[in-house]
């Protein structure tokens, strides 16, 4: 099938359903359950020192503040994801301990309540492999299903910040507190790591909405 005809059914299906928005953009591609909003300007959400500034963090080794934000839409829910690392040398303890993990701190932005958490990229939690957010929502944008990114277009090449921290710990009875990262010169990469503070690592924060 030709990409304009593609191009067409997909326009058709869209115009089908009800209409889907995330801060008064529509979706453009994909469902309500898995679909893609485009992207969002820091000015439109927030910068990167204005997340470090809810998150109760200093601007060290901050980067990418204005790069701005990817919208989806997962499972039914609305989420704006970093664009680029907007920290790099951070350590998976330090996100923790603010709640920027798990989603525990919920912040105010644009009049609405997001919480603020790290992407989810394993097979289940703990985790023994990929999986999760990153592979449903970021090689749609890398292949061009939904978008045609590089990876240094999203900060996740091999530089500093490339490794991006996920949610998830290690499924291992002898390095439990090993956590997940992706990234890092090719969408599928992964690696399960002890915590630590190597400038490959990047705090590529979510915000998904509440209300």
């Amino acid at each position: 099938m030709s990409r304009l005809l593609i191009a067409a059914a997909e326009q058709a299906r869209l115009s089908s359903q009800e209409p889907v928005f995330l801060l008064g953009k529509p979706l453009l591609k994909g469902t309500k359950d898995l679909g893609y909003f485009g992207e969002f300007t820091s000015s439109e959400v927030a910068t990167g020192a204005a997340i470090h500034a809810l998150a109760g963090m200093n601007t060290t080794n901050s980067m990418n503040s204005t790069a701005g934000w990817l919208g989806f839409a997962y499972q039914g829910k609305h989420l704006l994801v970093a664009k680029k690392p907007i920290r790099h040398s951070v350590s998976l303890a330090s996100l923790n301990t603010q709640g920027v993990r798990d989603g525990s701190k919920v912040v105010t932005i644009v009049n609405h309540q997001f919480r603020l958490r790290l992407i989810r990229g394993g097979d289940a939690n703990p985790a023994a492999g990929p999986g999760g957010e990153w592979d449903a929502l970021i090689y749609p944008i890398v292949d061009g299903r939904w978008a045609s990114f590089s990876l240094i277009d999203l900060g996740a090449g091999v530089e500093r910040g490339g490794w991006t921290w996920c949610m998830e710990q290690k499924k291992d009875q002898v390095n439990p507190y090993w956590y997940l990262q992706r990234g890092y010169g090719a969408v599928e990469n992964f690696q399960l790591v002890e915590n630590n503070s190597q400038n490959s690592n990047g705090w590529r924060p979510i915000l998904e909405l509440i209300d």
